[in-house]
């Protein structure tokens, strides 16, 4: 069965989140791997602003699925 369009919206939006956790994970990762008083690789921001950016495009996604439900 083919998924309506808020489907595929809600399982996109996860697979975000799936991977900004991931670019988290990463970013902590290399963080850790340095001393506290040495600074941190500009990896590790690369990382933490995928994530977000991720992260926003997600819950973009959400609010554009729950609108798409409420027009039907």
């Amino acid at each position: 069965m083919p998924l309506r369009c808020p489907d595929m919206l809600v399982e996109l939006s996860r697979e975000l989140d799936a991977l900004a956790r991931s670019e988290e994970d990463e970013a902590a990762f290399e963080a850790a791997r340095v001393p506290y008083w040495l600074p941190v690789p500009p990896s590790v921001a690369a990382h933490r602003r995928a994530a977000q950016k991720m992260h926003d495009v997600a819950r973009r996604l959400e609010a554009e699925a729950r609108s798409w439900q409420l027009a039907t």
